[in-house]
């Protein structure tokens, strides 16, 4: 008898900042010793294995949506990077996504500013790392890192699309009008390209999901907290959701999606004079 397949979602991961999720013992190879976490980090890496013990069974395959690494943060001069090199945060990368216990990895790539060397995207060089599967959008051109993925559960045909670039919405009223706006387009365009059950998207840190008849569309969480370059429009809108989503396909097509989204213990300090 058939069992019910799962995908773990995790995106916008941004390892290298000190708002984000590292592992206990990040390396910094030029100075040849260990970065200390400070208690933010040491929060999301709880939650991180946190959201890992909560999944209701081992995923057959888990897509990371963009952005593992944070970059050599350039707009803020480096400022609240506890490494700008991209090897240093991509090999500490690899141990947080070690610790998933998914069957397969996928890679979908980011913003160029966050994971780009050159032109050379950072994913493609963790997916290496991570035995990541390679997968074709485009006809005769395969790899392990593209800018989009449609993915396929082979028993019951359900059909999912992945890429990381969504527009944000500041405002929470409007939060769900980027994804229906995503899902209505994809509708239009199925002819030319294909009916999808599911739509995911991410880039934007926080966690909407819309529902039509036929499809089922969301926005991931992410495991970030607001650095600097964030406050730059002011506070309001800019706090996110930390953590994954599971997604289960049952025998029979039925498709379950689970947030598995935790706050943070930790309270903002407030000065008192």
């Amino acid at each position: 008898m058939a069992s019910s397949k799962s995908i773990y979602i995790v995106s916008d991961i941004h390892d290298g900042s000190v708002t984000a999720v590292c592992s206990p013992n990040p390396e910094v190879q030029e100075k040849g010793e260990t970065y200390k976490p400070n208690k933010l980090q040491k929060e999301l890496y709880r939650i991180w294995e946190e959201a890992i013990d909560d999944l209701s069974q081992k995923p057959n395959l888990c897509v990371i949506n963009g952005e593992p690494v944070d970059g050599a943060n350039k707009k803020q001069g480096g400022n609240q990077s506890w490494t700008t090199s991209l090897y240093d945060q991509a090999m500490d990368s690899v141990k947080l996504l070690k610790k998933i216990p998914a069957k397969e990895f996928m890679f979908i790539r980011g913003s160029g500013y966050h994971v780009n060397i050159d032109g050379t995207p950072i994913e493609s060089f963790i997916a290496d790392k991570m035995g990541g599967v390679k997968y074709s959008t485009l006809p005769g051109i395969h790899n392990n890192a593209g800018y989009w993925a449609n993915v396929k559960e082979k028993n019951t045909g359900v059909k999912f699309s992945f890429t990381h670039h969504i527009p944000y919405a500041k405002f929470f009223a409007y939060r769900a009008t980027p994804i229906n706006k995503e899902t209505a387009l994809m509708s239009l365009d199925k002819d030319r390209s294909m009916k999808y059950d599911v739509i995911v998207r991410s880039h934007v840190h926080y966690y909407m999901e819309v529902r039509s008849a036929h499809t089922k569309a969301l926005t991931t969480p992410c495991w970030k907290y607001p650095d600097g370059h964030l406050t730059r429009g002011g506070l309001g809108g800019i706090y996110p959701d930390i953590g994954g989503i599971e997604i289960i396909i049952e025998p029979n097509g039925k498709i379950l999606i689970e947030p598995l989204i935790t706050e943070l213990k930790q309270k903002q300090e407030v000065y008192e004079f």
